[in-house]
């Protein structure tokens, strides 16, 4: 089913062809002078008259599309586009008799050779359907097109969306562990840090006392690296850090 801004439009075509049509015959015949109203309303309602045959080939082109191409839907078309043309060409015939646009001039009915005239109009009619079933094959193509690239480009906002989550969702707990596991060594370090002098400074005094025998070199430079190695790795969890 077609949207409402397609029957609009394709209504003003066929209004517009009308009038083009009218106006180009009144102007070819502009010396014998014809009504212009009822020369330009007359071709007006000629040429309207394809916008109700667009609807029936819209509905053939749903059910029977050209493309792919098969035996039958060919068949179909090719005996849907001789019955609108002659039909096309009878409506024609009775507004050309109803309407008399040419005033004097319009042919009587005795003069009429309706199947010359179907003839002679019926490679119109056809060109016209093919033309009319053309725009329509193609306007469902590209509504197909357009609605394929519009899913498309949601599914992979989606996608990529779900990879983001997915992402945060691994990246936030690894984060929060690092941050609460160095700030648990800074503060254990700290700590160290200033528990070792102040235990220096302990044993320092009972030797001045001489409660405790001085510990040998090796045992003194022990607490010393430690101090160092200990400050050494808090400094560089902070450069980390920063």
């Amino acid at each position: 089913m077609r949207s409402r801004r397609f029957w609009l439009i394709s209504a003003g075509l066929w209004l517009l062809f009308g009038l083009i049509t009218g106006f180009q015959v009144w102007i070819s015949m502009i010396t014998h002078g014809h009504s212009v109203p009822r020369l330009v309303s007359y071709y007006v309602l000629v040429w309207f008259a394809w916008f109700g045959f667009t609807a029936v080939i819209v509905r053939l082109a749903e059910r029977w599309p050209v493309i792919p191409a098969s035996r039958l839907n060919l068949a179909v078309h090719a005996l849907a586009a001789i019955t609108i043309g002659a039909l096309h060409v009878i409506y024609w015939l009775v507004l050309l008799e109803w309407m008399t646009p040419f005033d004097r001039m319009t042919a009587a009915r005795a003069q009429l050779d309706v199947p010359d005239i179907m003839a002679s109009r019926m490679p119109l009619e056809i060109t016209v359907y093919i033309a009319v079933l053309t725009a329509v094959q193609a306007l469902s193509y590209y509504e197909k097109y357009r609605a394929r690239t519009i899913e498309m480009a949601q599914l992979e906002a989606s996608l990529n969306e779900a990879r983001l989550h997915a992402l945060e969702l691994q990246l936030q707990p690894h984060f929060l562990f690092n941050t609460l596991n160095a700030i648990a060594s800074l503060v254990r370090t700290a700590r160290s840090a200033s528990a070792v002098p102040r235990r220096l400074h302990a044993r320092a005094q009972q030797r001045r006392a001489g409660e405790v025998e001085p510990d040998p070199p090796r045992r003194v430079r022990a607490p010393v690296r430690c101090i160092l190695t200990r400050s050494a790795a808090l400094e560089l969890i902070s450069v980390v850090a920063t």
